[in-house]
């Protein structure tokens, strides 16, 4: 589990993985909840390079809200256009899809420590959840060639930007871009 403060907030990340079946029922629930705290949400790891990647899409998705500048109906499905650096919902849901066995992240997020702690425990109950710790640095290291391919960045971009190593590059242009989703709408 990861835990962060975020100015008066509280982020906290469980990574683990889930049965699907129940958990698209569950997405969608969580979804309809527009703009209020705590803010819970599960995603796929599949795009997932850092927690700053869920960082800066949780602070985008904010920002987003409070400059009536969103795309989508609720926090949740807005972060998902920011995680997945995408300008449409539909390729942000494809992009972000459950499948089978898959992999997640249960991130809650709002003012109250325990009541975020709380949210989560109860949706990890009703998704039949399996924590899993290290799994977005696995998924990172496991999954680079696919994620390359997915924010479209070539190795010319990794090399220039990396300062430690080609995880460093990959991080750093897939946080520009996410920055970058909103510029040209």
């Amino acid at each position: 589990m990861i835990e962060k403060k975020l100015n008066s907030n509280f982020l906290i990340i469980k990574t683990g993985s889930i049965d699907t079946n129940n958990a698209e029922t569950m997405l969608k629930k969580l979804s309809s909840n527009k703009t209020n705290f705590p803010i819970i949400s599960i995603i796929s790891l599949k795009p997932i390079i850092s927690i700053e990647q869920i960082e800066s899409a949780i602070h985008h998705s904010l920002k987003a809200f409070e400059n009536n500048s969103n795309t989508a109906k609720s926090i949740q499905l807005e972060m998902l256009l920011f995680l997945s650096a995408q300008k449409q919902l539909n390729k942000a849901l494809e992009l972000m899809q459950l499948n089978g066995k898959d992999e997640v992240a249960l991130i809650g997020f709002g003012k109250n420590k325990k009541q975020v702690l709380n949210e989560i425990k109860s949706l990890e109950k009703s998704i039949n959840f399996t924590q899993k710790n290290g799994l977005i640095e696995k998924n990172l290291k496991k999954n680079f060639n696919q994620l390359k391919k997915l924010f479209n960045i070539s190795d010319t971009e990794i090399k220039i930007l990396s300062e430690k190593n080609k995880f460093d590059g990959l991080q750093k242009i897939v946080l520009e871009k996410i920055a970058l989703t909103k510029i040209g709408e």
